[in-house]
Order: structure tokens, then C-alpha cells, then sequence
């Protein structure tokens, strides 16, 4: 936007629009990082514990 507040540019990915009510790819990051916590609450995961993975 300029200082007029008018759109100079804009950019739109994958199934968004102008009449897109949200962004996808922004959401998907509060979700992942919920996830953890959620299984924790469910006696799925200790969060105190450490991962290791073998490559």
C-alpha cells in the first residue's frame, strides 16, 4: 500500500484470491505447533524427555 492507502501490488498463492477469507499457509504453522502440547495432554508424549533420531 502507499501512504494513500491504495494497493500498489498484489500476490496470491496456490487456491487463494482477492475474495480469500484467510491465508492457508499461515494457519498451518498455530496448528503444528499446538499439536505437541495436545498429544502431551493426552499422555502421548513427555515433552521433558528428549528425542533422538537415528539417520
Amino acid at each position: 500500500m502507499n501512504m494513500k492507502g491504495e494497493i500498489i501490488a498484489e500476490n496470491y498463492w496456490n487456491t487463494t484470491n482477492k475474495e480469500a477469507k484467510n491465508h492457508p499457509m499461515s494457519a498451518h504453522k498455530s496448528f503444528t505447533s499446538m499439536a505437541p502440547f495436545i498429544a502431551q495432554e493426552q499422555g502421548l508424549l513427555k515433552l521433558s524427555k528428549r528425542l533422538e533420531m537415528e539417520i
